[in-house]
């Protein structure tokens, strides 16, 4: 029984290790997502009960309707920004 269990352990493991590989971690996904100012890149990498806080703008947004209204108005005050280069240093020391 410990061997089948030792086993099964190490198939999940191994399972779970190469789907992470092909997919894109969650920050990258945001982040790039952020970085394209589309709203309907955005909305799609959280689910619809989504609890998103911007601190530095002090925002709390419950749920997507919130955080596309956010979003769009960030990106609408910020049409000349090209990227968010803290996200991506944020995401360089987090990963």
């Amino acid at each position: 029984m410990k061997k089948f269990l030792a086993l099964a352990s190490i198939v999940v493991l191994v399972t779970l290790t190469t789907a992470a590989q092909k997919k894109p971690g969650v920050a990258q996904s945001f982040i790039a997502a952020w970085n394209s100012h589309d709203v309907e890149k955005v909305i799609p990498v959280f689910t619809n009960d989504v609890l998103y806080e911007d601190v530095t703008f002090g925002a709390v947004n419950h749920g997507s309707a919130e955080l596309r209204k956010f979003a769009a108005s960030i990106f609408a005050a910020n049409r000349n920004k090209h990227s968010c280069s803290r996200l991506r240093e944020w995401a360089a020391i987090s990963m």
